[in-house]
C-alpha cells in the first residue's frame, strides 16, 4: 500500500490563540479541496486545544511539536502522549533537528 503525501506545517513557536484561531479558519475551507493529500498543523501546546476542536472531523489533523515518552511523573514543561489527546492532537512530530541541535536529542532518547 502506498503512502499518501502530506501537506503539513510546523507552527514552532508562533501564533497566540486568537491568531491561531483566524489562521485555521482560513485554512478549513481551503484544505477541503486537498484530495488525496493529507493535511496537518503542528502548532505550539497553547494553541492546541483550540485547533483541534476547529478542525473536527475536517481533513486537517492538529498535531503537537514533541511529547515526552513518560505517561505522567515529576517531568517540568513535558507533555505526555495521553494528555496530547485529551486536547485533540492527531498527530505529533518526533525528532525534529532544532530538538537535536538545541536541547541535544539523540536517536536513542527519541
Amino acid at each position: 500500500m502506498a503512502r499518501r503525501p502530506m501537506m503539513s506545517a510546523n507552527w514552532k513557536m508562533n501564533k497566540t490563540v486568537r491568531e491561531a484561531e483566524e489562521y485555521t479558519a482560513a485554512l478549513l475551507p481551503r484544505a477541503a479541496d486537498a484530495g488525496e493529500v493529507d493535511v496537518a498543523v503542528f502548532v505550539p501546546f497553547t494553541c492546541l486545544y483550540q485547533v483541534a476542536a476547529m478542525a473536527g472531523d475536517s481533513s486537517v489533523t492538529a498535531g503537537a511539536q514533541n511529547f515526552y515518552y513518560e505517561d505522567s511523573g515529576a517531568y517540568t514543561g513535558e507533555v505526555s502522549a495521553p494528555m496530547l489527546l485529551d486536547v485533540g492532537a492527531g498527530a505529533v512530530i518526533v525528532g525534529h533537528s532544532e530538538r537535536r541541535e538545541t536541547f541535544g536529542e539523540t536517536d536513542d532518547t527519541v
